[in-house]
């Protein structure tokens, strides 16, 4: 930013730091599959497909609870899986 941001609305400020860092996020998304492309080959759209979907796991059929990643939890504890964090001894959370 330059000196002309404090003289600018937060609004407006808002709205330039969002623009920037969404193409900062397209640079490095195109810089990464320029990476990728050659180094995965066939398995390029696989793992375009993946990043898009934000997990980078997708299941498979006939997959079973040792193979599936684990859940990921939110802060109030419960696990995208609908089940409560894991306690660690003494009782704080392991999230």
């Amino acid at each position: 930013m330059d000196a002309q941001a404090a003289r600018q609305s937060h609004v407006v400020l808002q709205k330039t730091i969002l623009s920037t860092i969404r193409e900062a996020t397209r640079n490095a998304a195109e810089q990464l599959d320029e990476v990728a492309e050659p180094l995965l080959g066939d398995q390029f759209g696989q793992f375009q497909h993946l990043m898009k979907a934000g997990t980078g796991h997708v299941a498979t059929p006939g997959e079973d609870a040792k193979t599936a990643p684990p859940p990921r939890f939110q802060a109030d504890g419960t696990g995208d899986d609908g089940r409560r964090a894991p306690r660690a001894p003494g009782g704080s959370s392991l999230s």
